[in-house]
C-alpha cells in the first residue's frame, strides 16, 4: 500500500492551496490505476488528514497501514509549475527515489504521468505499454481550464452547501474555457451526485448528473469516477439495476483503488440482497480510506442494517465517532440499533443526541422512528413535527416521513408519503 501525502504549497500564497491539494488528488488517482492488484493507494479523504503534519513517517505508515509514502512540494507561478517529489519506504524510512520537475502548466498531465511511472519502477511494478506510455504522449491541457478544475475539486472536497455552489461554478468555468475538457464534466457529475437529496431534489440533480457524466465519458471513456457517477445515477434516479452494475464494474476495472466506486457498488449489492458481497466492498473501501467517516458510515446504513447485525452497527458507530472530523450522524443509527435490540433507554438517549446535533432529515427521521418504537410516541410526534417543518424549507425524502408515520401506526399517512417519494424519485 502507498499513501500520497498532501503536497506542500511553497508559493507563499495561501490562495494557492487549491493547486497543491488538487495535484495531490490527481496523483492519487493516477497511481491508483497503475497496477492495483499489487499497489493499493490510500484515498484522498484519509491522506488529506496529514496536511501540515509533524508526525513521523513511521507513525503515518502505521496509522494508514502502508508500505510506501510519497511526499513533495509544489510551487505554482503563472503558467509554470515546479514539483519536488520523494518516495520513502516506511519500514526503514529509506528514501528510494527523489526528483524535481519543472514544466508549463499545460503539460501537467505529462508531469503527473512521469512521476507515476517513476514510482512504479521503484516499487518494482510491471506496467503494460499503455500504462507506461511516454509522458509526452499525454494530452496538453488548457492551463486556465485546468486551474479552474482544480479549484472546483478543492471546494467539492469540503462538501457543504456554499462550497458545492463554488465547485459547480469552477467546473462550469473550466468547461467554458475548454469545452472538450472531460475531467471538468466528470467533476460536474460528481458534484450533482453529492448534492442529491441534501441540497437538490432528485428531479433536479439526477438529470444534470447523468448529462455531465455521459458527456465526460463521450470525451474520455477511461474516467473511472465518471463511470461511478453514472452508475450512481442509474441506481438512485433511473432505478436501472443492470445499468448501475455495468457502470460500477467498469469503474472498478479502470481503477480498483477508487473507494467511492466500492461504496456505491456495495450500496447496489445491498439493494438487491447480495449482502456478503456488499460488505466485502465496504471493507475494501475502509482499507483504501481508513480515516474516512463516510466509508464506515455507508456500510453501517446499508449492509449491516439489512442483515440485522445491530450489535455490529453499534460498534461501528462508536468507531466512526473516533474519526476526524466530529461526526454526529452515527447517533441516529446507534439509536435505531439499540431500539431493535430492545435496549430502549440507550436508544432514546442516542436519539435525543441525534435530534439535538443533526440537521440531516434522514437522521431526524430515524430518531423519531426510534422514539416511536421505544414506546415514546409522544416524543416521536414532536420530532416528526420538526421533520415536517424542515420539509417546508428544504427537500425531505418522502420515504423518511413514511417510516415515522409507520412507526406511529398511521398507515394511511405512511402510504401517502411513500407515494410522494415515488413521485420525487427518492426511494
Amino acid at each position: 500500500m502507498l499513501a500520497v501525502l498532501p503536497f506542500e504549497n511553497l508559493s507563499g500564497d495561501s490562495a494557492q492551496e487549491y493547486f497543491s491539494e488538487g495535484l495531490t488528488e490527481e496523483m492519487i488517482s493516477r497511481l491508483g490505476q497503475m497496477e492495483p492488484q499489487r499497489l493499493g493507494v490510500i484515498a484522498r479523504t484519509s491522506a488529506i488528514q496529514y496536511r501540515g503534519t509533524k508526525k513521523r513517517i513511521d507513525q503515518i505508515g502505521k496509522e494508514l497501514g502502508v508500505d510506501y509514502i510519497l511526499e513533495g512540494t509544489v510551487r505554482h507561478s503563472g503558467d509554470r509549475v515546479r514539483i519536488s517529489a520523494q518516495l520513502i519506504q516506511v519500514k526503514d524510512q529509506t528514501h528510494l527515489w527523489a526528483k524535481n520537475y519543472e514544466r508549463d502548466l499545460g503539460d501537467i498531465l505529462a508531469l503527473q504521468q512521469a512521476v507515476a511511472v517513476a514510482i512504479a519502477d521503484e516499487v518494482e511494478i510491471k506496467l503494460t505499454p499503455e500504462q507506461k506510455a511516454h509522458p509526452s504522449d499525454a494530452r496538453p491541457v488548457n492551463a486556465r481550464a485546468h486551474e479552474a478544475y482544480l479549484e472546483g475539486r478543492y471546494y467539492l472536497a469540503r462538501a457543504r452547501g456554499s462550497e458545492f455552489e463554488k465547485a459547480l461554478n469552477y467546473f462550469q468555468q473550466a468547461i467554458q474555457l475548454d469545452s472538450s475538457y472531460a475531467l471538468a464534466y466528470a467533476g460536474l457529475a460528481e458534484t450533482y451526485t453529492a448534492m442529491n437529496t441534501s441540497y437538490l431534489t432528485p428531479l433536479e440533480a439526477g438529470p444534470k448528473a447523468k448529462a455531465a457524466a455521459m458527456k465526460a465519458l463521450e470525451l474520455d471513456e477511461t474516467l473511472a469516477l465518471a463511470h461511478a457517477s453514472l452508475g450512481s445515477v442509474h441506481l438512485y434516479y433511473d432505478w436501472d439495476w443492470p445499468g448501475a452494475e455495468s457502470e460500477f464494474l467498469r469503474s472498478l476495472a479502470l481503477n480498483p483503488n477508487l473507494s467511492e466506486a466500492h461504496l456505491w457498488y456495495a450500496d447496489y449489492l445491498a439493494s438487491i440482497g447480495r449482502f456478503d458481497e456488499a460488505l466485502g466492498h465496504d471493507h475494501t473501501a475502509f482499507a483504501l480510506d481508513p480515516l474516512s467517516v463516510r466509508a464506515r458510515f455507508v456500510a453501517i446504513t446499508r449492509s449491516l442494517h439489512a442483515t440485522r447485525r445491530y450489535q455490529e452497527i453499534i460498534q461501528e458507530c462508536h468507531k466512526a465517532r473516533e474519526l476526524p472530523p466530529d461526526f454526529t450522524e452515527p447517533f441516529a443509527e446507534e439509536a435505531f440499533a439499540y431500539a431493535r435490540l430492545g435496549r430502549f433507554p440507550e436508544a432514546t438517549r442516542a436519539a435525543a443526541t441525534a435530534v439535538r446535533e443533526s440537521n440531516d432529515p434522514t437522521q431526524i427521521a430515524e430518531a423519531a422512528q426510534t422514539y416511536a418504537e421505544s414506546g415514546n410516541k409522544e416524543e416521536g410526534r414532536k420530532v416528526l413535527k420538526k421533520l415536517l417543518a424542515m420539509a417546508q424549507k428544504r427537500f425531505v425524502c418522502g420515504n423518511n416521513i413514511a417510516t415515522v408515520y409507520a412507526a406511529l401506526g398511521e398507515t394511511d399517512r405512511a402510504f401517502a408519503s411513500l407515494e410522494e417519494g415515488l413521485k420525487q424519485r427518492s426511494l
